[in-house]
């Protein structure tokens, strides 16, 4: 279970002659890929974000398959999207509640107050980099699964006892 990135984006935008997505802040593990490999997979991870950003109506939440991945997206009214790409194994409801926390995160910290540039990445916000590194685990972001691994970890010590020797 593993999540490639995160990614907050705007898809709104004051100025009426910007039409794409904009990357407010996106993070992509790139840890097990080898140097020459980074720079490329990054490129290819954003497309595939705004594209799907794209494609979203606002106030959707969304799961899309793209080359064995899963990608997450909720689109909110106020002109944001948030976006999670995992493998196939990563919980939904678990990649759900993570970009909601995100974005409640985010905009709680930015007020509401959302750049308009045209660049990519114009708005850093740690939490979210914070974020994809501590929610590799999915029990760690989310309580119900978090409580069925401690369960199934239960299980398996009275087994463990009344197993015959």
């Amino acid at each position: 279970m593993k999540i490639h990135a995160l990614s907050l984006t705007r898809w709104k935008h004051e100025d009426a002659s910007t039409q794409e997505p904009v990357h407010l802040h996106c993070g992509v593990d790139v840890s097990q890929l080898s140097f020459f490999q980074r720079g490329t997979v990054k490129e290819i991870m954003a497309l595939v974000i705004r594209t799907c950003v794209a494609k979203t109506n606002p106030g959707d939440y969304q799961r899309l398959e793209h080359e064995g991945n899963y990608i997450y997206i909720i689109s909110r009214h106020s002109g944001i999207a948030g976006v999670c790409v995992a493998d196939t194994e990563y919980p939904q409801r678990v990649a759900f509640a993570v970009i909601t926390k995100v974005m409640d995160d985010f905009w709680e910290e930015c007020k509401g107050k959302i750049s308009q540039d045209k660049s990519d990445n114009c708005m850093p916000f740690p939490p979210l980099e914070k974020a994809l590194q501590e929610y590799q685990d999915p029990a760690k972001a989310d309580k119900i699964t978090k409580i069925q691994k401690d369960l199934e970890e239960t299980k398996q010590v009275p087994s463990a006892y009344l197993a015959p020797t």
